[in-house]
């Protein structure tokens, strides 16, 4: 789902609800949350703090690896 909103930022978007663009295109972007479900998982993120930030860190650090 961080993908998704990450997409729609690089593409323009600037708020949460932007993700549906990709929607647009699911033969280019596949399966994109639905806005209700991004909008859920930045409120646990928000609420998670130090912690969603540190498992963030980690997930891209290994994917940059991988890359």
């Amino acid at each position: 789902m961080l993908l998704d909103v990450a997409l729609a930022v690089a593409l323009g978007g600037d708020c949460l609800a932007d993700v549906a663009m990709l929607r647009c295109e699911p033969a280019v972007f596949g399966p994109v949350a639905s806005d209700p479900t991004v909008s859920r998982l930045i409120d646990t993120l928000a609420a998670s703090g130090e912690k969603a930030l540190q498992a963030t860190r980690a997930a891209r650090s290994e994917v940059r690896g991988r890359v």
